[in-house]
């Protein structure tokens, strides 16, 4: 069998945008592809030849680089404590002292992360696979801390103490609020960093993740109302 190896006659794409340097301005990952170390002579944008383009969604991005505000993703194990048992013991601390610190295991973040989830942190979303299927949780989150003090720990649900769980949390979670979402609110976030969509975490190893709302979502969401 004989294989061509010859390079095809070069063809000059066309890139839709409006930019005309050719760099996308957004708040996905990005990559700059230098086309002449490729071997590519030129790409068209707009009419002008360019020396290289922005790839969007392959490059992790740093939360730093992230605008606007951010959730925190829980993923609890199935074959843990059911996530309404979990949320109905958080619940009772918040109708007697209208908050509750929720504590978080497993993964540390950095003192970077929590400054940016303490600053511009919305909401706690937790999430579970039960027998069931899907359930999930939504709480408006208040403050973020990596300890508490003595005075903080009356607003931890009991059970913390009776476990001896306090000591394993890895960060804290003020809440106002925790109440039953539906499963499809998850389906317009993303993971901040990656842009991996948060219903692809149920079949990852991933506990806990920044999250993002997904503007296409929000765009395809908006039109549905418009055109009601």
């Amino acid at each position: 069998m004989w294989c061509r190896s010859q390079r095809r006659p070069h063809r000059q794409p066309r890139l839709d945008t409006s930019d005309p340097e050719g760099e996308v301005s957004i708040d996905r990952p990005i990559v700059v592809i230098d086309l002449e170390k490729l071997g590519i002579l030129k790409v068209m944008l707009n009419g002008e030849p360019k020396q290289r383009i922005t790839i969007v969604g392959m490059k992790p991005l740093s939360l730093h680089q992230i605008t606007g505000p951010v959730s925190l993703l829980l993923r609890l194990p199935s074959n843990g404590d059911p996530i309404d048992k979990i949320a109905s013991e958080h619940e009772r601390v918040i109708r007697a002292s209208r908050k509750v610190w929720l504590g978080v295991f497993g993964t540390k973040l950095s003192s970077q992360t929590l400054e940016v989830l303490k600053s511009r942190g919305e909401y706690l979303y937790m999430m579970q696979m039960g027998k069931r299927g899907a359930i999930a949780y939504k709480g408006v989150i208040t403050d973020v801390a990596e300890f508490l003090s003595g005075s903080e720990l009356r607003l931890v649900p009991n059970y913390y103490e009776e476990k001896s769980f306090t000591p394993l949390a890895k960060f804290w979670v003020r809440l106002s609020s925790l109440d039953p979402v539906a499963v499809d609110e998850l389906d317009e976030l993303r993971v901040a960093r990656t842009g991996t969509m948060v219903l692809d975490l149920f079949r990852s190893m991933t506990s806990v993740a920044i999250v993002m709302k997904d503007h296409a979502s929000e765009s395809k969401s908006h039109s549905a109302r418009v055109a009601r």
